[in-house]
């Protein structure tokens, strides 16, 4: 068993969007040492993230999230146990689907009750049939 949370957040607008590039290191060094993997996804100015692996590493997680000033406004969408990780590849692996049909339908806030497999739905639609050294596809600007 894995426990995972599924959570959406604003971007600080003060900061440039290669913050997100800060996020990731952060997340690949951190999550090695946890046993975390995920999915960071950037929609406009939202990150939608899951966090998967033992249920006390992602809560320590969620809780230095939750005080980091790159975001704000932590709303989770959907947590608990599941039988398998969805993104087992990938210590956290990234996209910015702002110029994707459906991520622009999740720009609004608060996000809808039951996105949540929609969410996960586009981060996998992103992940399909890349390897980890994909992940990181758009440069940042």
């Amino acid at each position: 068993m894995v426990y995972q949370v599924l959570y959406a957040s604003r971007t600080n607008p003060a900061l440039p969007r290669t913050v997100d590039l800060d996020i990731l290191h952060t997340a690949w060094e951190r999550n090695n040492t946890m046993a975390l993997t995920g999915f960071l996804m950037r929609i406009g100015e939202r990150y939608f993230q899951l966090l998967e692996g033992p249920p006390e590493a992602v809560g320590e997680v969620m809780a230095s999230i939750r005080a980091d000033d790159r975001h704000s406004d932590v709303q989770v969408l959907s947590e608990g146990e599941a039988d398998q990780r969805r993104f087992s590849k990938w210590l956290m692996a990234y996209e910015d689907a702002s110029d994707d049909d459906e991520g622009r339908m999740l720009q609004g806030w608060p996000i809808a009750e039951g996105a949540a497999e929609t969410i996960v739905g586009l981060m996998q639609k992103h992940a399909r049939g890349r390897a980890p050294s994909d992940m990181l596809r758009k440069p940042m600007t």
